[in-house]
């Protein structure tokens, strides 16, 4: 029984821990790529010198970091908590992102591909870029219903998913003009991918230590 008693209440404070450096990690080098975009004074030549490090590295990253969150370490609950279809969500979009958030090259197809094979390009970069948005969108609100996560970590991943449409609808707009638009969008994003990262490490620590409180006072 008293087993019982100090499992009820526990946070999950490795999956947070581990989540949230993963997803924090991974979100630097992309911040960084399209920081410089912005801000000319930031040195990104060696992040295209390394690509396996600066690009492979990230994304493997992102992808254990989103499976970590979805089910838990060590018999802890995933921020999902019992939900099936939040803890499929999560890791579509680890997989996901990293194929459209610019953690890989695509190959596009040259200036003289016939016409069919670049509409089935593109359909297919639109394709994945919605699956992403699709799967975020249905895990921030899985997460948030699920009553894992507390205070402003909670928002994290909602906030990350808002500021993911705005950088896509704003991607759709033929205006020049938008460009600085759409990728202050992009920044935002990956800025609160990595606070959503820090924000799930302050909170792993915090249940780390208050679990450690129940278990000394049961």
């Amino acid at each position: 029984m008293g087993d019982d008693e100090s499992s009820i209440g526990r946070a999950p404070a490795l999956t947070l821990t581990w989540g949230g450096v993963g997803l924090a990690f991974a979100a630097v080098f992309p911040l960084l790529s399209n920081a410089a975009f912005v801000l000319p004074w930031i040195d990104i030549s060696w992040i295209y010198a390394n690509p396996p490090v600066a690009q492979g590295v990230p994304a493997i990253a992102l992808i254990a970091a989103c499976i970590v969150l979805a089910v838990g370490v060590r018999g802890e609950p995933g921020i999902a908590g019992t939900s099936l279809l939040g803890k499929l969500a999560l890791i579509l979009f680890g997989v996901t992102h990293t194929l459209s958030a610019g953690y890989f090259v695509w190959p596009a197809p040259g200036a003289g591909a016939p016409l069919p094979m670049l509409v089935i390009w593109s359909s297919l970069v639109w394709a994945i870029d919605l699956l992403s948005l699709v799967a975020l969108a249905v895990a921030a609100i899985v997460v948030f219903r699920a009553g894992v996560l507390r205070g402003p970590a909670r928002w994290g991943l909602p906030a990350f998913a808002v500021a993911m449409v705005v950088a896509l609808l704003v991607s759709t707009l033929p205006v020049v003009v938008l460009v600085p638009v759409w990728v202050g969008a992009l920044i935002a994003s990956q800025a609160i991918q990595l606070a959503t990262g820090v924000l799930y490490i302050v909170e792993g620590q915090r249940a780390r230590h208050g679990n450690g409180l129940r278990v000394a006072s049961a």
